[in-house]
């Protein structure tokens, strides 16, 4: 059995995002093999597989109601990959996580995973996983 390809980042520091827009995935913590990488605000796996996300982020609305996270797949969202919360008030930190089925890369192809914030806010800590299976 040979070893897994894995990748963890992790951006704990404080970062404003716009409604819809995309939050910055920050630093590599973990990677074991080349066939993942950190590429802007996205991980790109570029080696076919079958691959498990996690991702988990403390949000803090500038408004309140639902604020909704998605994980896309170059663009397009992932289904299952959403987690929603509604923080009664602006400002209220929430902390959303997502839990993907499993992420499938085809041989002639590449794949890259970005998050989308539905709201406005502040993001205070954002980290993804990618883990091959």
């Amino acid at each position: 059995m040979g070893c897994k390809s894995l990748i963890s980042v992790v951006n704990a520091g404080n970062q404003t995002v716009d409604a819809n827009g995309v939050p910055s995935l920050g630093a590599i913590q973990r990677r074991r093999s080349c066939n993942m990488n950190l590429n802007g605000s996205g991980i790109t796996i570029v080696q076919p597989g079958y691959y498990k996300v996690d991702v988990s982020a403390v949000v803090e609305p500038t408004a309140a109601g639902p604020v909704t996270l998605t994980l896309l797949e170059n663009g397009v969202p992932v289904p299952g990959g959403i987690a929603t919360d509604t923080p009664v008030a602006a400002g209220d930190s929430v902390t959303l996580n997502i839990n993907t089925p499993i992420i499938r890369v085809f041989c002639n192809g590449s794949k890259t995973l970005t998050l989308r914030l539905s709201a406005a806010a502040t993001v205070s800590t954002v980290s993804m996983t990618v883990e091959e299976k």
